[in-house]
């Protein structure tokens, strides 16, 4: 507040600063950042560096713990033209993993600032088209690594958080192959790890083959952070598997968990 009140009327906590006000992962006050107008007073300040957008308009600033500050989309864009482009892409991740309401308000806020030509601009255009609007985003970190590390293998991309059910709903799962007809869940130690975990997802897992999907694979979160390459040689030899289990083929086995159609608990071999 003393940084805001140190660089004039109409001045804002904004940038990194306003970053860490809204509590994003990575962001500290200091260095500090404020933003007034361009045409107000051009007043120094000794506590913060004062940016001078060409616009920022009543509707792009709230009030946060008393202080005035970019509202929380403005704040994405204004990193955007600031900092490394994969932190700026991180802190969006962020922010859509916890509030998905702010996407379409990112969306709005392209199409009103990309007329004004400013800093950051660009890089939420790449950043937005890949997270349309109704995208959902993964639920952790974990999922994140996982989207990642297929990406990266060459893999095509799997549908995520999927409501499935036959008559009636079942659950939601982290990702599917509709085409093969494939479930993958990625499996938290913290919450798969414990006997009672493991036959409440085995009986879950039966519900989904009963439901009329061909498999469902689960890949731990050791294979996601430590095994890379035998995460991504799970999902092809699984996809490879329930594909030929609806032409009539075999699937064989190796040591990954895996549901087969018949009922039966197997392993997913190459």
């Amino acid at each position: 507040m003393t940084a805001v009140l140190d660089a004039g009327p109409g001045t804002v906590a904004s940038h990194e600063s306003a970053a860490a006000l809204w509590r994003l992962p990575g962001f500290s006050f200091a260095p500090m950042h404020v933003s007034r107008m361009k045409g107000t007073a051009n007043r120094r300040s000794a506590l913060a560096a004062v940016h001078r957008p060409r616009m920022l308009p009543e509707g792009h600033i709230t009030v946060l713990g008393g202080i005035p500050v970019t509202t929380l989309p403005r704040t994405l864009f204004d990193l955007a033209g600031q900092i490394h482009p994969a932190r700026a892409e991180r802190a969006v991740a962020n922010v859509l993993g916890k509030s998905p309401a702010v996407l379409p308000v990112l969306h709005a806020l392209l199409e009103e600032l990309g007329e004004h030509g400013r800093d950051g601009v660009a890089l939420m255009r790449s950043v937005l088209l890949d997270r349309p609007i109704g995208y959902i985003a993964p639920a952790s970190g974990l999922e994140r690594r996982f989207m990642r590390i297929l990406a990266e293998a060459g893999e095509a991309p799997l549908d995520r958080q999927v409501d499935v059910g036959g008559h009636e709903w079942i659950g939601r799962v982290d990702f599917v192959d509709r085409e093969a007809r494939l479930l993958v869940e990625i499996d938290s130690a913290r919450f798969h790890s414990s006997k009672l975990d493991r036959e409440s997802d085995a009986q879950r897992d039966q519900a989904f083959l009963a439901a009329g999907w061909r498999a469902v694979v689960r890949i731990s979160e050791e294979q996601v952070w430590h095994q890379p390459r035998e995460a991504v040689a799970v999902v092809r030899r699984a996809r490879r598997g329930a594909s030929a289990a609806g032409s009539g083929g075999e699937i064989s086995r190796s040591h990954v968990p895996f549901h087969h159609q018949n009922g039966t608990v197997g392993n997913v071999a190459s």
